[in-house]
């Protein structure tokens, strides 16, 4: 397989990825208020949305590489440093997070004498290192992703995706009510769109020109 091809396929599967976080996101059940108690975690439908979000997790993570490759000569070292950033954090923070409310969580909010260990401020389980590490990898990963963003305005691709990562972070600091669909909503559509676009962006940049002959913009963030 050419390398032409193999950044190709990966400018599909950052398309391909948004449509099945999104409508994971959007079948993500969400019980009185609360997406991770204990009703929520074995609610009926869980399963099936869970399996949407981390399967098109592992599909952004392995190609995000190919959006860094695509993006660095537009956006500097800055952010190149950014998108490397939050693609760690993705592996760090987003995949042991669903990884576990997929396969762990539900079996101990179905347990009585384990289900204690459901943390009651919504975040799967009460367990202070994996708190901890959600809690500042995601900051890490939304701030990375806008600095992406700005990296991207000040360039010459479309302005609007590094809005839309930009909005992606200011959306997620909102408060609003966690609610069915729209928490799916709110969390997948502004980062997922835009990591969408880039692989739009790819795919086309694959059928005209050659990878190599991308050249570093002289107005990129350094």
């Amino acid at each position: 397989m050419s390398p032409r091809t193999l950044q190709r396929a990966g400018g599909v599967t950052l398309v391909v990825q948004f449509a099945l976080c999104l409508a994971g996101g959007l079948l993500h059940p969400v019980v009185d208020g609360r997406a991770h108690s204990a009703a929520a975690l074995t609610a009926a439908g869980g399963p099936v949305a869970l399996s949407l979000l981390l399967t098109g997790t592992v599909l952004l993570v392995v190609a995000f590489p190919v959006a860094v490759v695509h993006l660095a000569p537009h956006v500097g070292r800055v952010g190149t440093i950014a998108a490397i950033g939050h693609l760690v954090a993705l592996v760090v923070v987003v995949v042991p997070h669903l990884a576990v409310e997929l396969m762990v969580a539900p079996v101990i909010a179905r347990d009585p004498a384990a289900a204690h260990l459901i943390d009651p401020a919504d975040s799967i389980v009460d367990a202070p290192v994996f708190l901890a590490t959600q809690a500042i990898g995601g900051l890490v990963m939304m701030g990375c992703l806008a600095v992406l963003g700005i990296t991207v305005v000040r360039s010459s691709l479309p302005s609007w995706i590094g809005w839309t990562m930009v909005a992606a972070l200011v959306v997620l600091l909102v408060p609003v009510p966690v609610l069915p669909f729209l928490a799916g909503l709110q969390i997948e559509v502004p980062r997922g769109l835009a990591l969408a676009a880039v692989g739009v962006l790819v795919v086309r940049a694959t059928g005209t020109t050659r990878p190599t002959d991308a050249r570093p913009e002289v107005g990129a963030v350094r």
